[in-house]
């Protein structure tokens, strides 16, 4: 899990991520791996899913800012990574 401050914005840092479970940054990569999954994977995997659940509710610049990318457009290259379309596509293919 990601931990979120009071400004609504992810911290989804490894280090953020091992402090927030009460373990070392080491300790979590090894967990991670023992589970034949890294903390990149997970990160991925996280905000694939929050993009979902939030995609008729905020802007590509939104979405982008609140899961941590550079920006838009780095944001709306992995939503098609991941869904095989553009976020304004999804859109438009799915109900409110």
């Amino acid at each position: 899990r990601a931990h979120r401050p009071g400004d609504g914005t992810w911290r989804l840092g490894q280090r953020a991520a091992a402090r927030a479970l009460g373990t070392s940054p080491r300790s979590l990569r090894r967990a991670l791996t023992a589970e034949g999954t890294s903390f990149a994977a997970e990160l991925d995997r996280f905000r694939a899913s929050r993009a979902g659940l939030w995609l008729h509710a905020l802007d590509d610049r939104a979405l982008a800012e609140r899961l941590g990318f550079a920006d838009a457009r780095s944001f709306r290259r992995a939503f098609v990574r991941w869904n095989q379309c553009t976020p304004a596509a999804a859109r438009d293919l799915t109900p409110r």
